[in-house]
């Protein structure tokens, strides 16, 4: 008699975890739910896989840190630009106003000058500190005469810009480390699916058993084979990763070899998909079974 597989899913990677359910829930529409009766399970189920993409996307964003890379590339340019250029005619301008401007600049600049390998919070306070000094009043005209005045404002507003950039960052992190994560909420959507599976294995056993009715039947047995066919392709693919597969897999679907597919290939011949974990670290691990 047809009925979903139990299937533990604890060696799933997060990106494989998330995909699973968000394609069971494609094959288990709301449809076919509401017409044999377990809307109800359904719901609570697409409730929590939306949860899981949530936080799954969030981390993905979170890593995603091009933009900041970028804003530090550009204030460090910055910086090394206004340096690079007060040096430049402290060594060898040949006009003495102009030289002595230059060594006046790079006296105020000096202390700063290892800025950019320092940490981000720290290089922030460093050229903050600078920038409000070559702006002061005393520095002004030094700056004319080296025709600096704008490349210093433009450094700075480069440095704030980081700034307003890394403390969102930072706002972000502290969200994240107190709303749930990927470990805390892969077992919730097992658990619904769980309630789901059982609910469609049910009503698949008593009209098998008594009511006997053909449409129901097929319904609800090609729900049953599509569920089966997406916890097999994980299976799958977890076993040519290395993994151990589900312990609780029937045995012809997980114990003989194939004949006729490679074991590094899913059962179309395709190459299995091996996403990378999105965030909490690449964790695979959560006390789940489905």
């Amino acid at each position: 008699m047809k009925q979903i597989l139990s299937m533990s899913l604890e060696k799933a990677r997060n990106a494989e975890h998330m995909q699973l359910h968000t394609n069971m829930l494609e094959a288990i529409t709301g449809e076919f739910a509401t017409a044999q009766g377990v809307g109800a399970q359904r719901d609570a189920y697409a409730a929590a896989v939306a949860a899981e993409q949530d936080c799954f996307l969030g981390n993905q964003a979170f890593e995603d840190t091009p933009q900041l890379q970028a804003a530090d590339r550009r204030r460090d340019n910055g910086f090394y630009l206004v340096a690079n250029v007060a040096d430049a005619y402290a060594k060898y301008a040949l006009d003495d106003d102009e030289r002595a401007a230059g060594e006046r600049l790079a006296y105020v600049i000096r202390p700063a000058r290892d800025a950019a390998q320092k940490s981000y919070a720290e290089e922030t306070a460093i050229l903050s500190d600078l920038y409000g000094k070559l702006l002061d009043p005393a520095s002004a005209t030094d700056l004319a005469t080296l025709r600096l005045a704008e490349a210093v404002e433009t450094a700075r507003e480069a440095n704030d810009a980081f700034n307003t950039l890394y403390v969102t960052r930072s706002a972000e992190l502290r969200t994240r480390a107190s709303s749930a994560t990927m470990k805390q909420l892969r077992p919730l959507t097992d658990e619904a699916f769980r309630a789901l599976a059982e609910a469609i294995n049910a009503f698949y056993m008593v009209n098998a058993l008594s009511t006997k009715d053909e449409a129901k039947e097929e319904a609800l047995g090609g729900a049953i084979d599509a569920a089966n066919g997406l916890l097999v392709q994980l299976d799958r693919v977890i076993r040519a990763r290395g993994g151990k597969g589900s312990a609780t897999m029937e045995p012809d679907d997980t114990d003989k070899p194939d004949d006729t597919t490679d074991p590094g290939t899913t059962p179309g011949g395709e190459e299995p998909t091996d996403p990378e974990p999105g965030g909490e670290g690449g964790e695979t691990e959560s006390p789940d079974t489905v």
